[in-house]
């Protein structure tokens, strides 16, 4: 159930980052870069948390999901409503 979850976690979180609407606003390019480097370090936590769900892991995978929240919600082309569902789901997950 743990791996569902985590799964379902980790896919809206992706989605955050490769399935934006573009906006009218034009973006540097740096603006999103924190973004994208924070999405593989959370894909890496989830690998770990995956291969061995105990609570450092799991612990790991959340510190490093929110990380990539925080970034994503600094890139303009990311969806507020997305941001805060990823968040809520996050959240949601008992370690």
């Amino acid at each position: 159930m743990r791996i569902r979850t985590t799964s379902l976690a980790f896919a809206v979180a992706v989605a955050l980052l490769f399935g934006c609407k573009k906006s009218d606003t034009v973006v540097g390019p740096d603006a999103c870069q924190l973004t994208s480097t924070r999405a593989q370090a959370f894909s890496d936590a989830l690998t770990a948390y995956s291969k061995a769900q105990t609570p450092a892991n799991c612990t790991a995978f959340k510190t490093a999901g929110s990380a990539y929240l925080d970034a994503a919600a600094s890139c303009t082309t990311v969806n507020q409503a997305d941001l805060t569902s990823a968040r809520k789901e996050l959240n949601d997950i008992k370690c």
